[in-house]
């Protein structure tokens, strides 16, 4: 047989009252669980046989609430039928005037730290007026024949929250509204001697219609180049929303659903657009719009970091990217710049450091385009024996490899090093 604090909280039986009408928004904290009947809550012990507990005042001895004074939420325990017996714990909310489609339902709730037993709890919705029926057995549910949500539906053990979580249920199916009716929570336990525990629900809110949705103001680039990847735009993060994008003359390549996506651009001279709406369960919370233009290729171009990355060594095995080291004289050598490093095929410069090792001779390096012509400019100047290093903006050829050239200006072979981080498109 089970024994732990909760088997101490004692509350009323089981009390029937009528329910009086509330407004919405409906906000409940339960500081002082006395007054609910009152305010037009009603509670109902369908439990067989029925217990010594009903619903009643949170014990800080077993868990504090989520908000509010330490013993400001209403709980249920196993108590609700004798040991053994099935627990049917009904919960249920003043009369509502104004439940439609999109009002959404928030609570909190918890079981105790290692619970020894699996609880579970449903929400459930009447729209049969101020009704309270519930039906007379453990297993009825009278009007409130709509399930809103189950935590915890499979009754798995330590599968109810044991730390304050929150929950959401939003209306759907009335149809033309609104309707007057009522929600219940109903704490629902087959064989106490085997499950259930103690249960505490807090911080309720029942909010009313959909709200006007407000204006989502869009950030997204006023110019792109043609075909250029790794756009972002982005509108307000709302708790709980749901974005649906939808684009002209380009693609979206990541983040539907979120408030922020990357998209790849389109053709040139034809206008880009953007279109994003927000939803919180069935409401509107608002929509965005942007106009971009698409210039040709290699306009509006942007910077895009990447983790550091070695793209050349000429003191490795012989290899486009490797050794053999830089010789004097002859053709300026080729190295490939894409494909490689996280550097995309269509980058059109790259941001690297670019190091000097062993020089046999003083000199420099210059390093240009693979489709270009030598420049009259160096990229870094050394001494005999001197391993040197320099920042550097490298230009790609663009004609397709993404490749530069890199001329030796000393007497005397060099080792280079280039290491990348980050690129241009």
């Amino acid at each position: 047989m089970r024994l732990f604090a909760s088997r101490l909280l004692l509350a009323a039986a089981a009390v029937l009252v009528s329910g009086s009408v509330a407004g919405q928004p409906l906000t409940q904290n339960f500081d002082d669980v006395s007054t609910l009947a009152g305010a037009g809550w009603t509670f109902v012990n369908n439990s067989n046989p029925a217990g010594t507990t009903g619903w009643f005042q949170g014990n800080t001895a077993v868990f504090s609430s989520q908000a509010g004074a330490a013993g400001s939420y209403i709980a249920a325990n196993l108590n609700g039928t004798t040991f053994g017996g099935n627990v049917s714990n009904w919960l249920i909310t003043p009369t509502l005037t104004s439940l439609q489609d999109g009002v959404v339902l928030t609570f909190y709730t918890r079981t105790e730290a290692s619970a020894p037993a699996a609880d579970r709890l449903e929400v459930r919705l009447s729209t049969n007026g101020s009704s309270a029926n519930v039906g007379a057995t453990d297993a009825s549910v009278g009007d409130f024949t709509t399930l809103l949500l189950t935590v915890n539906p499979t009754l798995t053990p330590a599968g109810y929250p044991a730390t304050w979580t929150l929950f959401t249920a939003t209306l759907s199916g009335i149809g033309a509204g609104p309707v007057t009716g009522r929600i219940a929570f109903r704490h629902v336990v087959p064989n106490s001697a085997s499950n259930a525990d103690v249960v505490g629900i807090d911080s309720v809110n029942i909010g009313g219609g959909c709200p006007p949705p407000p204006p989502l103001v869009m950030n997204a680039p006023t110019e792109v180049g043609a075909g250029s990847p790794n756009r972002v735009a982005s509108v307000a993060s709302i708790g709980g929303a749901t974005y649906a994008w939808t684009i002209t003359n380009g693609t979206i390549d990541s983040g539907q659903g979120t408030n922020q996506i990357t998209f790849t651009a389109g053709t040139a001279g034809t206008p880009l657009t953007l279109n994003v709406s927000a939803t919180v369960g069935l409401c509107p919370s608002g929509g965005g719009f942007a106009n971009v233009t698409v210039l040709p290729v290699g306009s509006a171009v942007q910077f895009y970091t990447i983790t550091p990355c070695r793209m050349v060594d000429t003191r490795d095995a012989p290899s486009p990217s490797g050794g053999p080291a830089l010789a004097t004289g002859g053709p300026d050598r080729p190295f490939p710049m894409v494909n490689r490093c996280g550097i995309p095929s269509g980058a059109s410069a790259v941001s690297a450091n670019v190091t000097v090792v062993n020089p046999g001779a003083p000199g420099n390096l210059a390093i240009y385009r693979r489709d270009g012509v030598l420049p009259g400019t160096s990229v870094i100047n050394f001494g005999v024996g001197q391993t040197r290093a320099s920042d550097a903006l490298l230009q790609l050829a663009l004609d397709g490899t993404g490749g530069v050239r890199v001329h030796n200006g000393s007497t005397a072979s060099v080792d280079l090093v280039i290491d990348v981080n980050g690129y241009f498109q």
